[in-house]
């Protein structure tokens, strides 16, 4: 009976490690995913028509909290969610050494409607052909523009940059296309 209870007890330890081990493999994976987001993409994984959980996850700035209210209730259909509570937002990222913060605009319907990146003044500069091909872009004084097309289940959009030199991006937005800047509307 005792070669039992020590091989019990030392199968549950075994599990349990092996669990832990598990999780902690998932949460490296999620980091690595988000890390490749965000340094491979100067766009920072943001998309038009994500939801604000979504975009926060992909930032790495969703709290513990909300992920697991998020898991008990779903996003998907709204309870849990900021669906419904359309408008701006401000983010900041206290650690990024390329952005200091985003305004983010979220429509009725809870999906991101567009978004304006702020560079971090004296931090790792942001190169405009990191956004785009230069050549290609629309350019108005120190503002360039690039239409990127619908690709596959992904929609259309615009890149805004506002750039003074090649060497440093002050701002860039991501907007649906034919929309203006944001805070530069028609009045």
């Amino acid at each position: 009976m005792r070669v039992w209870s020590w091989a019990s007890r030392s199968l549950v330890v075994l599990l349990l490690i092996a669990a832990t081990a598990g999780a902690k493999e998932n949460d490296r994976e999620r980091e690595k995913e988000r890390e490749r987001a965000m340094t491979k993409s100067p766009l920072l994984g943001l998309e038009l028509g994500m939801t604000r959980e979504t975009a926060l996850d992909r930032l790495g700035m969703l709290e513990e909290e909300e992920k697991e209210a998020l898991e008990h209730h779903g996003s998907d259909e709204g309870s849990g969610s900021h669906a419904g509570d359309a408008g701006e937002e401000v983010w900041m990222f206290p650690s990024d050494p390329r952005y200091a913060s985003a305004t983010v605009h979220f429509g009725h319907d809870g999906l991101l409607e567009w978004a304006t990146v702020f560079a971090r003044a004296g931090g790792k500069a942001v190169r405009l052909r990191e956004l785009g091909d230069v050549k290609r872009a629309r350019r108005t004084g120190t503002v360039y523009v690039w239409s990127v097309p619908p690709r596959g289940t992904r929609r259309g959009y615009r890149i805004v940059a506002r750039s003074q030199n090649p060497n440093g991006v002050q701002s860039w937005s991501i907007m649906p296309p034919g929309d203006d800047p944001p805070g530069r509307e028609k009045r």
